[in-house]
């Protein structure tokens, strides 16, 4: 019996059935097909600006490459993420959004005035700079502003070109690291001093510029770097006791931010000295004759009389000159300088394994944290009287459950979360093919194949196929169920064979009987071999084989 019999032999709800779960299995087919069919996205980029995101996502339109935007992030088929990265590369994709030289590619000069030539070029020049120094270790993100002394007005004087960096570092860079960057600046512009470079940490202030002197940047510099080396050492030291991970340290540091000169002159009376003596010698003397105021001395032609006199003077005099004891002092002080310390210290409580395996937990003695106290103290160089603190405490640190650790996942894990998905796909689609398969295609073949007729023994010793007769008087064979299904004699219809739901066979094969009770009669007799006559036929050996007639 071929397929279409058998489609014809079955009822309308049965009909329904069976074409409603070929349309189901031919529905999920195809929806497991079009997911196997889908390539797995890998990540291509994240976190991009949105113009740079943009100009990816209008050339992957273009590729004809199957991609996903999620969140900040692009994916790409896995299977040509690493070349679809050397393609955009090769395009200058994503472009960075420090614009360097490159700014000259897309432009017009004959249209742009020599101001606008000498804005685009400064812009490029600074771009440049900004990819040199983020080309240093540690230095996250860089900006470079360039400012050109040019002339004002009728004066030809041009101004001194200043620059300022700015850059965030994690650690911050040290006052060599800034000096580079001064004479990396200085170098790529004329006329440009590299004193005149400011160089400004995002997170230490001011590092390098005018008005910064060596020292200065070298302690602003090494403020954080000297709390992280104090915090290193004292870590190093008390882990050796108390072992890794059991030891918290923290420093705080209070560092002098003025600029102090002091002068100081101090003189000692006592310390006098002889710086130099001088003496002096002085005489006068003198000898001679006067004459005496008389009348006659008064008269003309008149005689007057005279006298002798004698005067001798002598003066010695010494001037000493002392030189006074003095001692002058100056005193710089510069920022930097340490006024207060504070260093607290943090320690777990000792762990005890007993010898069942269970862990426990107990303060750490008081002899032990004086111990520690000493060490530290030393190690980090306190001064009481500067008003240094030192604080060491033993607290239980917070655990995580067992439960709570996170691991790893293993090779097996990783094979999952990779190839799960396209796994469950394809077991799922080979057991509704097998379904298919055996539920509908195997039993629609063993019907159009037909039955096997089958013997059952007689009296003569010859085999006698079961046979009965069908509504319209022919004789039907019972061993063979789809012409049983068709003659409407038992319930079993073709429908049965594919497995759908069919009457009582025990109620339709007593309703047969009923109607044909003489055939039912002489097909037991023939079963029980009683001796009872029947009309008979001739076998092609000769013997003779009951029937029923018809």
């Amino acid at each position: 019996m071929n397929p279409i019999a058998v489609l014809k032999s079955l009822s309308l709800q049965q009909k329904i059935i069976s074409a409603a779960a070929v349309i189901a299995t031919l529905f999920v087919l195809s929806l497991i097909a079009q997911q196997v069919s889908k390539p797995t996205l890998s990540l291509l980029y994240a976190d991009l600006e949105a113009q740079a995101a943009g100009e990816i996502i209008a050339r992957l339109d273009t590729m004809d490459v199957a991609y996903r935007v999620q969140g900040g992030a692009i994916y790409a088929e896995a299977s040509r993420r690493d070349s679809l990265r050397l393609e955009l590369a090769r395009e200058s994709l994503p472009r960075q959004d420090v614009v360097g030289y490159e700014l000259f590619d897309g432009m017009n000069s004959f249209a742009m005035s020599s101001d606008m030539f000498d804005t685009a070029y400064w812009r490029a020049k600074e771009g440049e700079l900004a990819r040199t120094v983020l080309a240093m270790p540690n230095v996250r993100s860089a900006r470079v502003h360039i400012g050109q002394g040019a002339g004002r007005g009728l004066t030809a004087r041009r101004l001194p070109a200043t620059a300022s960096v700015t850059v965030e570092a994690d650690p911050p860079i040290n006052a060599r690291n800034a000096q580079a960057l001064q004479h990396i600046i200085g170098s790529a512009v004329p006329g440009l001093k590299p004193e005149d470079v400011a160089i400004i940490d995002t997170r230490a202030g001011l590092l390098a510029g005018p008005g910064v002197d060596d020292r200065t940047m070298a302690d602003a510099s090494g403020e954080l770097g000297r709390a992280s080396a104090l915090k290193s050492e004292l870590l190093s030291m008390l882990e050796a006791r108390v072992g890794a991970g059991n030891v918290r340290v923290n420093v705080a540091l209070d560092l002098e931010t003025d600029r102090v000169n002091t002068t100081q002159r101090k003189f000692d009376p006592n310390g006098r000295v002889i710086r130099s003596t001088t003496t002096s010698d002085r005489s006068d003397q003198s000898d001679g004759t006067t004459g005496a105021v008389t009348v006659a001395s008064n008269l003309p032609e008149g005689a007057a009389g005279g006298g002798n006199s004698t005067s001798e003077q002598s003066q010695t005099s010494e001037t000493t000159r002392y030189e006074i004891s003095e001692i002058l002092t100056t005193t710089e002080s510069l920022p930097g300088k340490v006024t207060r310390m504070s260093v607290a210290i943090l320690l777990d409580h000792t762990r005890e394994v007993a010898e069942d395996g269970t862990v426990t937990y107990t303060p750490r003695t008081e002899e032990e944290l004086t111990v520690l106290r000493d060490l530290a103290s030393a190690a980090a160089g306190l001064d009481a009287e500067r008003g240094d603190v030192l604080r060491v405490d033993t607290l239980a640190f917070n655990r995580p459950e067992p439960g709570e650790m996170i691991t790893l996942p293993g090779a097996g894990t990783r094979f999952v979360d990779n190839y799960g998905g396209r796994l469950a796909q394809l077991s799922i689609l080979s057991l509704l093919a097998l379904g298919l398969g055996f539920l509908v295609v195997r039993p629609l073949i063993k019907a159009s194949r037909g039955g096997v007729t089958s013997a059952r023994p007689i009296a003569g010793g010859m085999l006698s196929p079961m046979s009965l007769s069908g509504p319209d008087g022919a004789n039907v064979d019972m061993n063979n169920p789809a012409a049983v299904a068709a003659a409407g004699l038992i319930g079993g219809s073709a429908g049965a064979v594919l497995g759908l739901p069919a009457p009582d066979p025990k109620s339709e094969l007593t309703e047969v009987v009923g109607e044909n009770l003489d055939d039912a009669a002489a097909l037991l007799a023939s079963w029980l071999e009683l001796d009872k006559p029947t009309t008979s036929e001739q076998t092609p050996s000769g013997n003779a084989r009951p029937g029923i007639a018809a």
